[in-house]
């Protein structure tokens, strides 16, 4: 079941990345609302700091 949701999970992701690259800006936030966490999850694992995270983020 996991890896059904991953693969429709990327099948999204995928869909809004095109939907984007035909100049739809909705797409985009789409995008960045869905992973956000994922980013700042990645950001802090590599600078370890809470504060940076923020600033980058």
């Amino acid at each position: 079941m996991k890896s059904m949701v991953k693969n429709n999970e990327h099948k999204v992701d995928t869909a809004l990345v095109i939907a984007y690259q035909f100049a739809y800006q909705k797409a985009f936030d789409s995008l960045v609302k869905r992973r956000h966490l994922q980013f700042c999850d990645f950001v802090y694992w590599y600078v370890k700091d809470a504060d940076v995270v923020t600033d980058i983020a």
